[in-house]
């Protein structure tokens, strides 16, 4: 019988600047998937030409594969769908810091543990006296 690995979940919560108050659940992806979009997400982020629509445009698909849902409303307070339609009705801007949040929660560092040691008793090394040793008699 097999191990399989669940596919973890994420919610991105922004507390502050022009998206405050949007929250969004993504699920994780297969490594290949996340290493395209990090690789697709460099180019978005940078200026460039009509021949990169079509890369812009696989970004913006790969990362709505990773979407179950979010709060965001039009302009006449309906909720827009967490699909790839959806994700088209946002501007350039916001998703493109969607999915720069969205990378940084699945592939980013945890923070650091707190201390919980006291630190202990200092080591005998450390209550060793170190000057130098008094000058041999036999010289």
């Amino acid at each position: 019988m097999g191990y399989q690995i669940g596919q973890k979940v994420y919610r991105l919560v922004f507390d502050d600047g022009d998206l405050a108050g949007l929250e969004v659940r993504t699920r994780s992806l297969p490594l290949g998937a996340l290493l395209d979009i990090a690789k697709l997400a460099g180019l978005a982020g940078k200026q460039f030409d009509v021949a990169d629509l079509g890369e812009v445009e696989k970004l913006f698909s790969l990362f709505a594969d990773a979407l179950l849902s979010w709060n965001v409303e039009d302009e006449a307070g309906a909720a827009v769908p967490a699909t790839p339609e959806g994700l088209r009705l946002l501007d350039f801007g916001t998703v493109i810091q969607l999915i720069s949040e969205w990378i940084e929660a699945v592939a980013g560092v945890a923070v650091p543990l707190p201390k919980t040691s006291s630190g202990g008793q200092p080591s005998l090394e450390a209550s060793m006296p170190m000057e130098p040793l008094s000058p041999s008699p036999a010289i």
